[in-house]
């Protein structure tokens, strides 16, 4: 099997795989027919019977050869039959199966045309027995859905489709194109790191092929495009070396194979930095310190930020070491405060990632706090940055404002025009934040002016949608969106879709139409959930949902208002969709909620394990003295006293003026562990 099929293969079983958790619950997915979900499940069965198809296979070779069917797998492996006869496997028994699911899903189609799910495994049916018109038919029936709906997720599954297609079609540069959309509406959709990296290398662009092949974690893919880059790169075939002399521990050739590569490129950033580390070393200082210096000021322009990850070798070991030898402490201490700021940020995005947004906060703010009489770098834009988004995603307005009023400061100090003008934008993000649209509109139109960059202006007009939207004027909203799509067509990078965004706010515009629909019934429900109608509330946000199904901000407050009139048991199913939905498509903004919400339902249940499972990601997104009081009741159920008393003074720490109530809990500790000891 070639690698474009095995690619595309691996792509659909994964998007398959991600959606199946969500596959069979229609609560919201517009539809409660029996007999829909009864197609949908035989047309899943007959995909998923390739593994007994596998197994089969291991066991008839393991009978020809009278050996055991591991040993069978390994003659065959090692002789190329094995991936032979099972491609044949595919072709014959497979392909038949797939058929007979496209038969069941078209009938299930029929009786809801908006299905998404049955729409997608349509495509992934279509892709896989090579039938390419109808796999885009589909895929752009599904996307024009997901793009109604705002999916975000499902957008970038049903992009993926599309760019099986191109790749079917060997149309590298449109399956390019697609793949990156895919990305934007799925970042966390590691995978698509794959399609990208093969579009590359069949363009012959090698350098970005190895990148995303190393995103990807495919080394072998790597190692073949590095050899084929050798022979039409002098430079690469010196770093190559260098790295396996550094491998072998030899220092002295992998220091001369460096020296090479800057007599083919001066400004090659890592033969630079590593040159740089090499003098220190041989305690060259004062040339150690050179190169050091030309290290940063390439590290810093845009095109090299794929480097970022080299600050903290030139700061601790070339710059730091190096001034400090020759004297220069302060300087020295300089670079020592930039290698701890580089470390600190680095720890906070990786907690950001995994959604740990307190911990993350607690990180950045270390970063800055080191900052102290340091000269403005990267890394300290970098902490503010996060260190404000952060708080506006956790709804602390004023901790914001002072942060932007501290990061303008810095720019006007280091007279930095782009990143007062950044700042400028983050003002009105500020105000978007308090719902004072006048001055969000006004810092973002100063910012859309000054900006030069065609990519930061179609960010800030973007902005100037939001409140546009915020304020219901879809009319200048659309207007709005129309210069992006200018910007695009004038060389601006299509980050945000715009296409797609048109197709959404004009839906919005369609009186009939579900997008329209599902507003409507939301902000009823939210002037009804505000006036404390509660039942009434909770009928508005279920019709929304069944318009627009997987909407969190909708599913939240469903969950609050079940919540809040008692019906635990239909709240806890819907927070644990909440919960499931968050984490798949890394929309964190009502995680927090969903998981204490969960948290509470099984500690009302007694089930323990499960509350503090819970709680704990709830504590990951932010140190509530709520979530360490519950916490604490947990693993005092769970019969660890000590701790439990621990968490209980981490209450009192937090919370003092209610001190006696939790000098209660830790009596009540002290007294069941004193019932315990006596009963043992």
């Amino acid at each position: 099997m070639n690698i474009k099929r095995i690619l595309i293969i691996l792509l659909f079983f994964i998007a398959f795989d991600i959606n199946l958790s969500f596959a069979k619950n229609y609560t919201y997915f517009g539809s409660q027919d029996e007999r829909l979900k009864e197609l949908y499940d035989k047309a899943n069965s007959l995909m998923t019977i390739r593994e007994e198809d596998e197994a089969d296979l291991k066991f008839k070779y393991s009978e020809i050869y009278d050996v055991s069917e591991k040993k069978a797998e390994e003659i065959y492996k090692a002789e190329g039959v094995y991936n032979l006869e099972r491609e044949k496997l595919n072709k014959e028994k497979i392909k038949e199966n797939y058929y007979k699911a496209i038969e069941l899903l078209e009938e299930a189609h029929k009786i809801n045309p908006k299905q998404i799910q049955v729409i997608g495994l349509l495509c992934g049916c279509y892709d896989f027995v090579e039938n390419n018109e109808m796999l885009l038919k589909y895929a752009k029936k599904g996307l024009l859905f997901a793009q109604n709906y705002i999916s975000k997720d499902n957008i970038g599954r049903f992009y993926n489709y599309i760019v099986s297609y191109y790749l079917n079609n060997k149309d590298y540069e449109k399956a390019l194109q697609y793949a990156k959309l895919v990305l934007i509406n799925k970042p966390y959709y590691t995978i698509e790191y794959t399609s990208i990296a093969y579009c590359y290398y069949q363009l012959g662009k090698y350098d970005e092929a190895m990148d995303y092949y190393e995103k990807a974690g495919n080394n072998e893919m790597v190692n073949k495009v590095r050899e084929k880059y050798k022979k039409n790169k002098p430079a690469f075939k010196h770093l190559s070396n260098a790295i396996n002399y550094e491998f072998a521990n030899d220092n002295e050739m992998a220091a001369k194979e460096y020296r090479k590569i800057l007599e083919y490129e001066p400004e090659n950033v890592i033969g630079l930095v590593r040159t740089a580390g090499y003098e220190a070393n041989k305690k060259n200082y004062k040339e150690a310190v050179e190169l050091g210096e030309k290290s940063l000021a390439l590290l810093n322009k845009v095109e090299n930020k794929k480097y970022d990850y080299l600050y903290n070798f030139i700061y601790a070991n070339v710059l730091t070491k190096s001034y400090n030898e020759l004297e220069d402490f302060e300087k020295s201490a300089s670079y020592f405060k930039l290698y701890l700021i580089a470390t600190h940020t680095a720890d906070a995005n990786i907690e950001l990632n995994n959604g740990n947004y307190s911990q993350a906060l607690a990180y950045y703010k270390t970063a800055i706090e080191k900052d102290i009489d340091v000269d403005v770098v990267p890394y300290n834009y970098c902490a503010y940055d996060g260190i404000i988004n952060l708080l506006f995603d956790m709804e602390k307005y004023s901790e914001m404002k002072e942060y932007i009023q501290k990061a303008i400061k810095i720019c006007k100090r280091e007279n930095n025009k782009d990143k007062l003008n950044y700042y400028t934008y983050k003002a009105g993000y500020y105000y978007y934040g308090i719902k004072d649209y006048d001055n969000a509109l006004k810092y973002y139109n100063i910012a859309y002016e000054r900006e030069k960059d065609k990519n930061l202006k179609n960010a800030y007009l973007l902005a100037i949608v939001s409140i546009y939207m915020a304020l219901q004027n879809l009319d200048k909203a659309i207007e709005t969106l129309e210069e992006c799509k200018r910007l695009v067509n004038n060389g601006a990078n299509d980050l945000f879709d715009i296409e797609s965004k048109i197709i959404e706010f004009n839906a919005r515009l369609d009186k009939n139409s579900d997008l329209n629909n599902y507003y409507n019934h939301f902000n009823k429900g939210k002037e009804l959930y505000n006036k404390k109608l509660l039942k009434e509330a909770i009928n508005e946000f279920d019709k929304a949902l069944k318009f627009v199904p997987q909407q969190l901000e909708a599913i939240f407050m469903l969950s609050a208002c079940l919540i809040d009139t008692e019906q635990y048991e239909d709240s806890s199913d819907l927070c644990f969709e909440g919960f499931l939905l968050s984490k798949q498509t890394h929309d964190y903004r009502f995680l927090e909620s969903f998981s204490y919400w969960l948290a509470c339902y099984y500690y009302d249940k007694k089930d323990y394990r499960s509350a503090l499972s819970y709680n704990n990601q709830a504590l990951k997104q932010n140190p509530s003295v709520d979530y360490f009081c519950l916490y604490a009741h947990c693993i005092r159920n769970l019969g660890d006293y000590d701790k439990a008393i621990e968490w209980y003074e981490k209450c009192i720490t937090l919370d003092p003026d209610n001190k006696a109530k939790y000098m209660s809990f830790m009596v009540l500790c002290l007294e069941e562990k004193k019932k315990k000891t006596n009963e043992d």
